[in-house]
């Protein structure tokens, strides 16, 4: 900070770059940096997508410290000559698993693989990349992105890596032979969206676009408040569904603040929204100024990096394809307070377990339970099979827990009590080494199994 505040400050020349990849990450990252620049004296912009290129060219004529910014969108600002990224001296990249995972690589080496190359005054910037999963696959990828457009970079990693929040409870519920969509109105209808729990949220994830609009619909028939939000939404329509979802902003309410931006913009084009799609989908939400739509529907897209500390419940519809997608849907609740302070809230994660996800769900249910990292757990069944390396690290805990047992019952016949007041573990099933795919409880995680009628 007081590096960037000593030196004199120049248009289009911004001295700190933060590049994330997705607009609603953006806007978060503005907002948050914003509040801190008024306590450090400096100011801020933001570079994104879906809006007007004039009007952000105008804010890049104004001195800037810290831009925030998109790939795609802040290469076409460089290339038109809006910004010059030569001052820059400190590179931030969020979430940069998605940026390499999802084709942002180009861009990327473009943006700041001439201020590695050919550094102005000599001095190369300070680069730092967020991650909230480190794979293999990702060490790999930022391996072959040295020299080209990021350095040789250290590692830190906190000491809960690859670890649920311990304020989450994990809940799979096995759905054999019943209905995926009845299942999921019965998760939800436990949950009552009333004036005592009014700003609690839920996120209901699916794996695909096709998948998410299937829920969505089924949804407003079984008439739950809730809306849209997946990749193939445009940006304007996706920033609606999240000011509903997060701010709690009713249909008519929203509806009045977008005419009044109307009435008083210079520009029509500087108003994001050119309808409101939510007026003909809730029949009588329009009626009422109080309501809000505290369900989203979302696919991936909304896993990584969305901050919002209402969403006290996440429901994985479809359950995920790996673990790494598992911590960042299970990531969005147990959050911080909103009022900034260290306490983190307790949130729910259950997910609907259909026949082809059990060794995956079994899996991370083995490792939660035991407070162990998900990055070992597999959906693989040939990884649980005798002679693998899955299954020989469980017949290791498996011992190592006998061996645990053994002292135990060795300490308690040293102190002396009578057998009878020895104190015993309450009786109750537990997971053993072999009991891949069968359904147990614990503290923090647990498989129910639903009766039928």
């Amino acid at each position: 900070r007081d590096e960037l505040a000593a030196k004199v400050r120049r248009p289009k020349r911004p001295r700190a770059l933060v590049l994330v990849p997705t607009r609603e990450l953006a806007i978060q990252v503005a907002g948050t940096m914003k509040a801190l620049g008024h306590h450090a004296k400096l100011s801020s912009g933001m570079i994104i997508g879906g809006e007007p290129q004039g009007k952000q060219k105008k804010q890049l004529e104004r001195p800037v410290d810290v831009l925030i910014a998109s790939p795609g969108r802040l290469l076409k600002h460089r290339d038109a000559g809006n910004v010059h990224l030569g001052s820059v001296k400190y590179v931030i990249i969020d979430e940069v698993d998605t940026m390499l995972t999802q084709g942002f690589g180009p861009e990327l080496e473009k943006l700041i693989g001439p201020l590695l190359k050919h550094p102005k005054d000599g001095v190369k910037p300070q680069y730092i990349t967020a991650t909230a999963t480190i794979t293999r696959s990702l060490r790999d990828q930022l391996k072959q992105t040295e020299d080209t457009f990021l350095p040789k970079l250290g590692e830190m990693s906190a000491s809960d890596l690859h670890r649920s929040s311990p304020t989450v409870r994990h809940d799979f519920r096995d759905i054999k032979g019943e209905d995926k969509i009845s299942s999921l109105l019965d998760v939800l209808s436990q949950h009552k969206y009333g004036s005592a729990r009014r700003k609690e949220r839920t996120m209901v994830f699916c794996n695909g676009v096709k998948s998410a609009q299937a829920v969505s619909h089924a949804l407003r028939e079984g008439g739950f408040k809730q809306v849209p939000y997946h990749a193939e939404m445009p940006s304007d329509k996706r920033k609606e569904s999240l000011l509903a979802f997060s701010e709690g902003r009713s249909a008519r309410r929203m509806k009045r603040d977008i005419d009044r931006e109307r009435e008083n913009a210079d520009d029509e084009d500087d108003v994001g929204a050119e309808s409101f799609p939510f007026m003909d989908d809730f029949g009588g939400v329009e009626d009422a100024d109080d309501d809000s739509f505290p369900i989203l529907v979302c696919t991936d897209i909304a896993s990584r990096g969305l901050d919002i500390p209402m969403v006290k419940h996440v429901v994985n519809f479809d359950f995920p394809r790996n673990t790494v997608d598992y911590l960042h849907r299970a990531g969005r609740t147990g959050r911080l307070n909103a009022d900034g302070s260290a306490r983190a809230q307790r949130g729910t994660v259950t997910s609907l377990v259909g026949r082809r996800d059990r060794t995956l769900a079994a899996a991370i249910d083995r490792s939660l339970s035991r407070g162990e990292g998900l990055e070992g757990s597999t959906g693989i069944d040939a990884d649980h099979r005798m002679g693998s390396k899955m299954r020989a690290a469980r017949l290791r805990d498996a011992r190592a827990g006998q061996k645990r047992a053994q002292e135990r019952r060795e300490r308690s016949e040293q102190s002396g009590l009578p057998k009878g007041q020895r104190q015993r573990r309450p009786k109750g099933k537990t997971a053993r080494g072999n009991d891949v795919g069968k359904f147990t409880r614990s503290s923090r995680s647990g498989f129910t199994r639903r009766k039928k009628n």
